[in-house]
């Protein structure tokens, strides 16, 4: 089937429980595995010539968007619906755009009021300079069956909130944060049922970084 073009409803009069995607699409997206393949029972010919398909596995990408994969009783199959991934490409680049420009920030901070600083031998305090940067540390131990540590880091903020997420992007649990610099949340496993988990850390309403964990049996 060729078309030059196609559209699909998507006025707002006809949908509810409209929700922002959550964090760790940029996460999804890298676990994705790009293929290229053969059809076994198809030969695609364009001008004789044999061309090479690319795409994606059904099976694989169900184990990360399982929103996107549907199974065909004809055939007994597994379907892919890629434009259901449009949305998260484009989280995924909101998520990386909101990262380069806190980069952005600690590059300006440590090259402020120095003018000119190519050739100059310029001696930088890093720990100063990552004073003034949030972080969020991979939790320990990883996997973990009873409970686990997370570590970080927020130089100040008004209000942060560590965000508990399961892989279909559904909130499992919120934490508050009422201490500032240092400091750690301890996950109960008994809370929560075995599997993978994005935890994400939110200060100021910006997103500081996001990290997954493995709670097993």
């Amino acid at each position: 089937m060729y078309a030059q073009s196609y559209s699909t409803t998507s006025d707002s009069t006809l949908k509810v429980n409209i929700e922002s995607l959550g964090p760790g699409a940029l996460y999804q997206i890298l676990n994705l595995r790009p293929v290229s393949f053969d059809y076994k029972d198809e030969i695609n010919t364009l001008n004789d010539k044999k061309l090479k398909n690319i795409g994606l596995v059904a099976q694989e990408v169900e184990t990360v968007v399982p929103e996107a994969v549907s199974f065909s009783e004809v055939g007994k199959v597994k379907m892919l619906d890629y434009d259901m991934l449009i949305p998260i490409l484009i989280k995924a680049i909101q998520e990386q755009q909101t990262t380069i420009e806190s980069l952005q920030a600690g590059i300006k901070n440590l090259t402020s009021g120095k003018g000119d600083i190519k050739g100059a031998n310029i001696s930088v305090d890093v720990e100063e300079l990552m004073s003034d940067i949030s972080t969020l540390e991979q939790n320990a131990p990883n996997p973990f069956s009873q409970t686990t540590e997370i570590k970080y880091y927020l130089p100040e903020a008004s209000r942060a909130t560590l965000f508990i997420y399961n892989m279909n992007g559904l909130q499992i649990k919120s934490i508050q944060i009422t201490q500032m610099g240092k400091g750690s949340v301890t996950i109960n496993g008994s809370e929560l049922r075995s599997g993978l988990y994005l935890y994400t850390l939110i200060a100021d309403g910006k997103e500081i970084d996001t990290k997954r964990m493995i709670l097993t049996d």
